[in-house]
C-alpha cells in the first residue's frame, strides 16, 4: 500500500501481516520540525525489525521476510557525501511494548546497505554506515561519519573520507584494499581471507591516532611473521596464503630511512588477547629476506634483520642494532658505524663483514668458506662453532689468520696487529670455552714454531700435537 502524507505531522500504523507498505513524506520547505510517526502494532518487537538503507530510500525488514516498511525518497542522492532530507524523514518509531527509536539514534547507529552477488559499487551518506557487499569483486565507500563496512567474498576495495572518524574495515575472504583516514582506524583479518592490502593515511599532524590491525579467531601470534619488502610491511600467516600488506610504511630504501609515523599501525591484536605495539615490532628488528639472485638489501634507521639469498649479496643494516645472515654466495655484511649490538653471519662462500665502532658479534661455522673481518672498536666476539683443537692461527701481515684444520676454511680479522680497535675482544668456541685478543699472540707463536699448515693440514706428531693441546688449553678458558 502506498501512503502519501500532508506537510504536517502524520502517524503511520503498520502492523504484523499487513505486508509491504510504502510512505511518501511531503517536504514542506520550513524550517519548522513536525512530529512523523510510525507505529508498530502488537506482535511487532524492536528485536524484530531491521533497518536498511536501498538507493535513495529507508527500509522497516520484520524479520519474518514477508512485512517492510518502505521510507521513500529520504536521501538526496547515492554519494558519499549526501545527506537526509529533514522534512521527509519520520521522525520517531515506536513500538507497542513502548520502545522509541529516534531518527537521529537510528542514523547514530548505522544506515545499513546489502549488496548482491555481483560486482557493485555502494556508496555510503554524510553520517554512519554499516555496508556490507556480497560475493562480487565490490567497491564499498563509507564517506565521512563513522563506518563499518564488510567487504564479503570477492576482491574488493573499502574506503572511507580521509576526515572520517573511528571506522571498521573488514575485507572478508578474497584480495582485499582497504583505505583508511587520518584518524582511528580498526582493520579487521581472518583466517582465509587471502592477501588484503592497507593504506593508512597521513594527517600531516603530530597527534597520534590508534590504528589497530585485528587477527580474527584462528591466528595465533606465533603464526604470524613480519617483514619488510621494499616500504612496505607485510605480516605473513604460517599457512603461506594468508597475507596483510601494509603499504608505504618506509619513507625510502636507503639506510637512513625512517617509519612514517603517520602510515603505521599503532597496535596489533590477536583474539588470545595478546598486543603488539608498533614500537614493539620495531624494536624487534624489522625483517627483510633476499632472493636467490645477487641483491642489495639495505635496512632502515632502525633495528634490522636481513636474510640474503644464494647470489652475492650486499646486507647494509644501517643503524639501529641489526642481525644480518648472508647466506649462500659471496656476501658483503655492514652497518653504519655508529649502530650497537650487531650480530654479522656471512653463512657459506667468502664473505666480508664490517662492523661498527660498539660491540658487534661475528659468525663463522664450518664449512663457511673464506671471511673477512673489518671491525672499527668495541667489545667484539667472534663465535666460532668449531673446537679450539680445529682451528690455526697466524700472522699474515697485519692481518690475523684463523685457519680451520683440515679444510680450506678461514677468517681473517683485518689489521689485527695494526690498529688495536680492529681486534676481536672475545672468540668463542663451540662448546663454550673463550679465548681472548690478549692469549691470541701465545697461540700464534707456539703454531709458528710447529710451521704453516699446508693444503689445511698441519702435519704433527703426537709429541707435538700433545705440547699444542698444552697451550691450547691453557688459553681457551
Amino acid at each position: 500500500m502506498n501512503l502519501e502524507s500532508c506537510y504536517y505531522a502524520d502517524t503511520y500504523v503498520f502492523n504484523l501481516g499487513d505486508g509491504v507498505d510504502t510512505i511518501t513524506e511531503s517536504a514542506n520547505g520550513s524550517s519548522t520540525v513536525y512530529t512523523d510517526i510510525l507505529r508498530f502494532g502488537e506482535g511487532i518487537a524492536a528485536s524484530d525489525i531491521q533497518t536498511q538503507r536501498v538507493g535513495v530510500d529507508f527500509v522497516f525488514s520484520h524479520s519474518n521476510g514477508m512485512d517492510k516498511v518502505v521510507l521513500k525518497g529520504i536521501f538526496s542522492a547515492t554519494s558519499s557525501t549526501s545527506n537526509y532530507l529533514v522534512n521527509n524523514v519520520l521522525e520517531k518509531v515506536e513500538f507497542a511494548d513502548g520502545t522509541v527509536w529516534t531518527w537521529e539514534q537510528m542514523m547514530l547507529a548505522g544506515v545499513k546497505q546489502v549488496g548482491s552477488d555481483g560486482a557493485e559499487t555502494i556508496v555510503g551518506w554524510a553520517g554512519n554506515d554499516i555496508i556490507e557487499g556480497g560475493a562480487g569483486n565490490d567497491i564499498l565507500d563509507g564517506g565521512t561519519g563513522s563506518n563499518k563496512l564488510y567487504g564479503g567474498a570477492g576482491n574488493d576495495t573499502l574506503k572511507v573520507h580521509l576526515s572520517s572518524k573511528d571506522n571498521l574495515l573488514s575485507g572478508g575472504t578474497g584480495d582485499d584494499t582497504l583505505v583508511g583516514s587520518y584518524y582511528a582506524d580498526t582493520y579487521v583479518f581472518n583466517l582465509g581471507d587471502g592477501v588484503d592490502t592497507i593504506t593508512e593515511s597521513a594527517n600531516g599532524s603530530s597527534t597520534v591516532y590508534t590504528d589497530i590491525l585485528r587477527f580474527g579467531e584462528g591466528i595465533a601470534v606465533t603464526d604470524i611473521q613480519t617483514q619488510r619488502v621494499g616500504i612496505d610491511f607485510v605480516f605473513s600467516h604460517s599457512n603461506g596464503m594468508d597475507k596483510v600488506v601494509l603499504k608505504g610504511i618506509f619513507s625510502a630504501t636507503s639506510s637512513t630511512s625512517n617509519y612514517l609515523v603517520n602510515n603505521v599501525l599503532e597496535k596489533v591484536e590477536f583474539a588470545d588477547g595478546t598486543v603488539w605495539t608498533w614500537e614493539e615490532m620495531m624494536q624487534a628488528g624489522v625483517k627483510q629476506v633476499g632472493s636467490d639472485g645477487a641483491e642489495t638489501i639495505v635496512g632502515w634507521a632502525g633495528n634490522d634483520i636481513i636474510e640474503g639469498g644464494a647470489g652475492n649479496d650486499i646486507l647494509d643494516g644501517g643503524t639501529g642494532s641489526n642481525k644480518l645472515y648472508g647466506g649462500a654466495g659471496n656476501d658483503t655484511l655492514k652497518v653504519h658505524l655508529s649502530s650497537k649490538d650487531n650480530l654479522l653471519s656471512g653463512g657459506t662462500g667468502d664473505d666480508t663483514l664490517v662492523g661498527s665502532y660498539y660491540a658487534d658479534t661475528y659468525v663463522f661455522n664450518l664449512g663457511d668458506g673464506v671471511d673477512t673481518i673489518t671491525d672499527s672498536g668495541g667489545n667484539d666476539q667472534l663465535l666460532l662453532g668449531l673446537s679450539p683443537d680445529q682451528l690455526w692461527f697466524q700472522r699474515n701481515g697485519n692481518n690475523l689468520d684463523v685457519l680451520v684444520e683440515g679444510t680450506s676454511d678461514r677468517v681473517t680479522v683485518s689489521n689485527w696487529y695494526s690498529n688495536g680497535a680492529s681486534r676481536i675482544e672475545s672468540l668463542q668456541s663451540s662448546g663454550g670455552l673463550a679465548l681472548t685478543a690478549a692469549r691470541v699472540q701465545t697461540l700464534v707463536d707456539a703454531m709458528a714454531s710447529f710451521g704453516v699448515p699446508a693444503g689445511g693440514e698441519s702435519n704433527l706428531t703426537a709429541d707435538q700435537r700433545a705440547q699444542l693441546d698444552v697451550v691450547i688449553a691453557a688459553n681457551w678458558q
